[in-house]
């Protein structure tokens, strides 16, 4: 009787299992490329016919038709790089989070003009010389008495500061 050498782990094929979960984590990603607006999955490197699926897919609304949609596109995703579509993921997310902190820094700037008024526009005048005084002081008057973070008032002052910040 000939004894067989024992197979190593990297001779061994996944089991089913795992080429389940790896399946699934497709399904995923490719949920997630659904999500994605039209500009940003434009600069994802995907394959022309996971491009057109996706495409299609995003017309699929019926419950198991889409369930289906998602498996088949869990299929295709087995031939790309999904390491590059993680990369280009993380890239996105780094740029999200990046302009949300932006976003929250002058949000905070707005509260302190409106609480501090004269000093405080004087301190960001003297950082931002390009701003104009009169209508940043016309802009921190109006928003100083609202409450409401959403007033018209406080979203002009909010957007002026913005727009010359960035």
């Amino acid at each position: 009787m000939s004894e067989l050498p024992p197979e190593t782990s990297a001779e061994r094929p996944p089991s089913k299992s795992a080429r389940k979960r790896e399946g699934l984590a497709l399904q995923k990603l490719a949920e997630t490329l659904l999500a994605l607006p039209a500009k940003q999955l434009a600069a994802v490197p995907l394959s022309d016919l996971l491009r057109k699926a996706l495409a299609d897919s995003r017309t699929v609304t019926q419950h198991e038709a889409r369930r289906r949609q998602l498996q088949y596109l869990g299929k295709l995703m087995r031939d790309v790089d999904s390491a590059a579509i993680l990369d280009a993921l993380a890239d996105f997310e780094h740029r999200n989070r990046h302009f949300r902190r932006h976003l929250d820094q002058i949000d905070t700037l707005c509260t302190q003009l409106c609480a501090d008024g004269d000093p405080a526009i004087e301190a960001l005048l003297a950082d931002h010389p390009g701003l104009e005084r009169q209508q940043l002081r016309q802009l921190v008057r109006n928003a100083k008495g609202v409450t409401d973070p959403q007033a018209a008032a406080r979203r002009k002052l909010f957007d002026y500061v913005r727009l010359h910040l960035i």
